[in-house]
């Protein structure tokens, strides 16, 4: 029997994977042998839909109010583009403005990324000499072109944002230079001045924020040849576009093409997939290195509860909203509560991100609560929890017990990253075969069989069935702009019931996955 789970966005975005809509079909492979404890699962998967999920964008512009706009700009019509950019995403919840004038003085205007009407319609006005708390106030023009001072005050800027909304990861930030001249050369050298400008460029974009950059004017005339490609460059540097205002294109083109809605989607591919048998631990009981029953799935073996007092079949023997495991990791006393009156079915105590730890344990821990890889490794913080490796530090290439087997490989084989199984690795472990069988509407699909899953008889917990072996299947993927970010995860169980010696239901080797509406 195939459970489908809840589906799991990036920051609470949808994911839209038509493949876990259906049902699956589970066909007999072969006659299971006598004792046979080992299961094969075979099937496909696909990546997220770009469609569905859109980021978080923050559009930061940084408009040159340099006295020469007042001659190649004298109709605003930076500010009019601007606009309409902004109405065009009005109704666009994922998107939000910044907007800072610069010239040899930089002017905020507002005060963080912002989707409010007025407050972005007031930014604009001092471009056209308006101000909107003193319309008699002129602060139109702000003398030269200091490059330097504005890239400053938008890291500045970014900066600020990221750690006011540090809980949300998944923002994407683009900012648009526009200009109509060469830089201020500090300290009258030119070559100084740019090394200044790209490090600052190049630190933005280390922050996330694709720089495009755009000028208003003829090419560059009478200034420092280290300043004539000096926008192009930056372009480059940041990631983005450099566009010029000649012939018949005009300002409002030039920034509805950069800023056009596909350019803030993102395309998914696997960035990590993992299977695991939620009620088996790899353990050593008497000088014997085996997978042992784990029969209320809480990463403790059914003999290491008995030793400890707790219940086998119950995931928090004492009630207090905190698992066996976590508090025997955290060095708590999984017999005692921690707090008492807890109805541990209240939304505080909910799993938001699906990770396989509730807010509270979460909370302890450290990790976070509203993103299911806190270190960004690919491996969800509760798999990280029961597999004993750190869901705080991405150690995913580590090797904690000095086999030669990186944490990663032992997590994803179903045995234990501190412990050294010697040359019983290869027998214990569990085998991967995945290979992408191509792109369909943006999405990367991919076919997987997992091997040697080992199988055990675990008692009956919370009305399952005695013998009941759930196993996970978890898929995460990253955008391909930037694989070192996790995007989305998506979780599935395969269930399966096996009795000693020789009762499973099904009664097959190998569970095939075959989800209806998958294209």
């Amino acid at each position: 029997m195939w459970k489908w789970l809840k589906k799991n966005g990036c920051m609470g975005f949808a994911l839209g994977v038509a493949w876990l809509s259906g049902c699956t079909n589970v066909d007999v492979d072969a006659i299971i042998p006598y004792h046979n404890d080992k299961l094969s699962l075979d099937g496909e998967f696909c990546t997220t839909d770009p469609a569905d999920v859109i980021y978080s964008t923050r559009v930061l512009f940084l408009i040159d109010c340099s006295d020469s706009m007042q001659w190649n700009d004298p109709n605003y019509s930076r500010a009019d583009a601007i606009q309409s950019i902004m109405d065009m995403y009005k109704d666009v919840d994922a998107v939000s403005f910044g907007i800072i004038r610069f010239g040899e003085t930089v002017e905020v205007e507002t005060d963080a990324f912002t989707k409010n009407p007025e407050e972005l319609r007031n930014a604009l006005l001092p471009i056209k000499g308006e101000d909107p708390d003193d319309p008699e106030k002129k602060k139109q023009y702000l003398g030269g072109t200091d490059y330097i001072k504005v890239l400053g005050k938008a890291l500045e800027f970014v900066v600020r944002d990221r750690v006011t909304n540090y809980q949300k990861r998944d923002q994407v930030y683009i900012a648009v230079f526009i200009t109509d001249g060469a830089p201020q050369a500090g300290d009258f050298d030119p070559s100084a001045t740019v090394l200044q400008i790209l490090d600052l460029v190049r630190s933005l974009h280390e922050m996330n924020v694709t720089l495009h950059t755009v000028m208003m004017s003829a090419e560059m005339q009478g200034v420092p040849l280290e300043f004539l490609d000096i926008l192009q460059n930056m372009a480059v540097e940041g990631g983005g576009e450099y566009r010029q205002l000649k012939g018949s294109n005009t300002i409002q083109a030039i920034l509805g093409d950069l800023l056009d809605l596909t350019g803030v989607l993102r395309v998914f591919d696997l960035k990590e997939f993992v299977v695991y048998n939620l009620n088996t631990v790899l353990a050593e009981f008497n000088g014997s290195l085996d997978s042992y029953a784990d029969s209320d799935g809480d990463g403790l073996a059914d003999f290491q509860e008995i030793a400890l007092g707790t219940s086998p079949v119950l995931e928090d023997t004492d009630g207090d909203c905190l698992s066996d495991m976590v508090e025997v990791h955290t060095g708590g006393d999984p017999l005692a509560k921690e707090m008492h009156g807890l109805d541990c079915s209240s939304p505080d105590f909910a799993d938001d991100d699906q990770d396989g730890l509730n807010n509270w344990e979460e909370d302890l821990l450290g990790t976070d609560k509203s993103h299911f890889d806190t270190d960004m490794d690919g491996l969800p913080d509760g798999l990280e929890e029961r597999s004993n490796t750190n869901p705080l530090v991405g150690d995913e290439r580590g090797d904690y017990d000095g086999d030669f087997y990186p944490n990663l490989d032992e997590v994803r084989g179903h045995t234990n990253p501190r412990m050294d199984e010697g040359d019983l690795q290869p027998e214990l472990g569990y085998q991967y075969s995945i290979t992408k069988i191509g792109r369909n509407r943006g999405r990367f699909c991919y076919h997987f069989r997992v091997d040697n899953i080992t199988l055990r008889t675990p008692q009956a917990a919370l009305g399952k069935n005695v013998g009941l072996n759930r196993i996970r299947i978890v898929v995460m993927d990253s955008p391909t702009d930037n694989p070192y970010l996790v995007g989305n995860m998506i979780q599935m169980d395969a269930e399966i019931v096996y009795r000693e010696p020789n009762f499973r239901d099904p009664n097959a080797l190998t569970m095939f996955v075959d989800p209806e509406g998958f294209q």
